[in-house]
């Protein structure tokens, strides 16, 4: 019987085939990075200077905008401040208004009572001269100048006495 060979798995093609290609690589990486480095960047001192003044430029305007966003913020914190002042302030206004409105009437009120005490007072005071007349002249006519003191008197006596109001 014949001799069977073992196989194995990494026999030397294959280990010839993986380390041609482990160099074809290495070879790429070191040709790509080679590249870089011959080649290089040449930094134009002008150029370098214009772009570090335009970073600060742009440093300095973004902190200018930190200071405008912040101001504006307070501002609109005193303008709801403010709003909320205004509308109490008109509260309290409207609550004046109806407090004067209130007061008005209440004098005008009292305006007319005074007026009408005022008439009644004229009318009673008219009243009183009518009956002093009266009484004076029927002194005269009745008792001759003279009659009777007592009555007279106690007439007098009513007629000093103030009326009572009707209001």
């Amino acid at each position: 019987m014949a001799k069977r060979r073992d196989s194995n798995i990494f026999s030397l093609s294959f280990l010839d085939i993986m380390a041609c290609g482990f160099g074809a690589v290495i070879l790429i990486y070191i040709t790509i990075n080679h590249g870089t480095v011959s080649e290089g960047v040449q930094i134009d001192p002008e150029a370098m200077a214009e772009v570090r003044k335009i970073e600060r430029a742009i440093e300095a305007e973004k902190k200018n905008q930190i200071t405008i966003k912040n101001t504006l913020a307070l501002t609109d914190s005193e303008i709801v401040s403010t709003e909320r002042n205004i509308e109490e302030l008109l509260k309290k206004i409207k609550d004046l208004a109806a407090i004067q409105a209130s007061i008005k009437a209440m004098r005008d009120s009292e305006q007319e009572t005074v007026q009408a005490l005022a008439e009644q007072q004229k009318k009673t005071e008219e009243e009183l001269k009518r009956l002093q007349k009266m009484l004076e002249e029927a002194d005269e006519s009745e008792y001759g100048g003279g009659g009777s003191q007592a009555v007279h008197a106690r007439f007098k006596n009513n007629l000093n006495r103030p009326a009572p109001c009707t209001i």
